[in-house]
């Protein structure tokens, strides 16, 4: 055995050079790998930054959602919706209004029947089919009063056609035929 670590010293010269140049390269692999974790350390925090940089974002916002929410329930209260006990009342009072809108602008009502509308997920539609007869500017003033009056109304379609005249009108009337919706929350007709 002590033969074995006698060396000639040029042995012993080339021995420690490779043992130096083991723990060279160990603590060079070492200190690579040890880069490559905090640099991977600095990445998620860099991207973690990122994401509460964007929470706080939506945070600010906070009051600018709660605005939103009080004017939705504004809306809810101030008439921007149909209202009624239930869908035939609201179908009814829809008709009734229909009807004097027309008649307070000179237009007359030939026919009105409701319409049945698909729901979507925030909203469900009533509606009415209205056949009006009247000169121009009745059926112009009695569309304008519908889609401007609250609760809002929709004209979803609309035609127009000459009548045949009778002689005694010095303009010409017309028909329209109007689809008229109007919309009510998916929780009912109240707020």
């Amino acid at each position: 055995m002590k033969r074995f670590l006698r060396l000639s010293p040029s042995s012993g010269r080339m021995l420690f050079i490779g043992v130096n140049m083991l723990a060279l390269l160990f603590v060079i692999g070492l200190g690579a790998a040890l880069a490559d974790y905090v640099q991977g350390l600095d990445d998620d925090i860099a991207q973690k930054r990122q994401v509460l940089d964007r929470l706080d974002a939506i945070l600010a916002r906070e009051g600018d959602v709660r605005a939103a929410g009080e004017r939705i329930k504004t809306q809810m209260t101030e008439g921007d919706f149909l209202k009624g006990a239930n869908e035939g009342v609201i179908a009814a009072e829809l008709q009734i209004r229909l009807k004097s809108v027309a008649e307070r602008n000179g237009a007359r009502v030939l026919t009105m029947q409701g319409l049945t509308l698909p729901a979507d997920d925030v909203l469900r539609y009533i509606g009415a089919k209205v056949a009006l007869v009247g000169t121009h500017q009745q059926l112009q003033r009695t569309i304008y009063e519908i889609e401007v009056d609250k609760p809002y109304l929709f004209i979803r379609g609309a035609s127009l056609k000459p009548t045949a005249g009778n002689g005694t009108s010095i303009e010409p009337t017309l028909e329209a035929n109007l689809d008229i919706t109007g919309t009510l929350p998916k929780n009912g007709g109240q707020p």
